[in-house]
């Protein structure tokens, strides 16, 4: 199982530089693509990813993938590396607030 893991991580992080994302020097599960107003960002932890960005580029980004992986799509992310997400009309709202004991 960590064997297969490791194995779709290593295409996965191929399959983003091939496409133009950048990693982030700082947190390296990040790769980031940008376009003139439009951005993807991509976040890899083992085997899930989360992915934000602006709609063209966000619908794109998951368009491509599919094609490349199989995958599942789980809707918006409630819960993501330990912090809790919130949907706001002009945003996104980060928080680890109350997340620890």
């Amino acid at each position: 199982m960590i064997k297969a893991i490791k194995t779709w991580h290593n295409r996965l992080i191929e399959y983003l530089l091939n496409e133009g994302y950048r990693n982030d020097p700082t947190y390296s599960c990040i790769y980031m693509k940008r376009f003139k107003n439009e951005f993807a960002i991509i976040i890899v932890y083992i085997n899930d990813i989360n992915i934000v960005g602006t709609p063209n580029e966000l619908t794109k980004a998951i368009d491509r993938l599919k094609k490349e992986f199989e995958m599942k799509d789980l809707e918006k992310a409630i819960f993501f590396l330990r912090l809790q997400i919130e949907y706001l009309n002009k945003g996104i709202f980060y928080t680890s607030r109350g997340l620890y004991n």
